[in-house]
């Protein structure tokens, strides 16, 4: 049997960890990936491995990996495996709720659009309609036979009322100011 000399100094946990990390790095490095080189797969171990490249490849070889691997299994069997009391007809109703739950959300979503869409046309057809009810009130309003009016309340009518309306259907605005032709206007054009 070999002495203890012989076989060298036992792993330490840092030394495994630093072995599985850079066997996670080499795995998922797109550029250099399996194509390293034994020295530059375990330059990436964190401190710099003393140990040579058969002593790596054999603890993972022979420890870490399987370990890893009986680890990954039972990650997998636990999540796989039902409720107590389950069965796969349970699992497949299960999953059938959760499909029809997001069905309904997709639904309601759908809907409330819908509905916001519907509001906005209510009021804009609100809108137009009390525009339409207030040009009709100001056209009988300009209609109005003010001649048995008295002078007083013809002078207000003619003056104040016709103003709102026409500030209302924006045909003068307030800073309006009509403008005097020149003489220079006056060109005749033959018309």
């Amino acid at each position: 049997m070999a002495s203890s000399i012989m076989k060298g100094r036992a792993w330490t946990r840092k030394e495994d960890e630093a072995l599985c990390k850079a066997y996670r790095l080499v795995s998922k490095d797109s550029v250099r990936g399996n194509c390293q080189t034994n020295d530059g797969l375990y330059e990436c171990t964190t401190p710099m491995n003393i140990r040579n490249h058969k002593s790596c490849s054999s603890r993972w070889k022979k420890y870490l990996q399987p370990s890893l691997n009986k680890w990954h299994q039972t990650l997998l069997a636990a999540t796989s495996r039902h409720e107590s009391g389950a069965n796969y007809y349970d699992k497949g109703e299960a999953n059938d709720d959760y499909a029809a739950q997001h069905e309904v959300v997709a639904s309601l979503r759908l809907l409330a659009e819908q509905n916001a869409l519907e509001a906005e046309e209510r009021k804009c057809r609100h809108e137009e309609r009390t525009k339409q009810i207030q040009e009709e009130m100001d056209d009988k309003n300009m209609e109005m036979n003010t001649s048995n009016y008295s002078p007083m309340s013809k002078a207000y009518f003619d003056r104040k009322k016709k103003k709102e309306i026409m500030s209302r259907r924006q045909l003068f605005t307030s800073d309006y100011t009509p403008t005097m032709t020149d003489d220079k206007d006056d060109v005749d054009y033959g018309y």
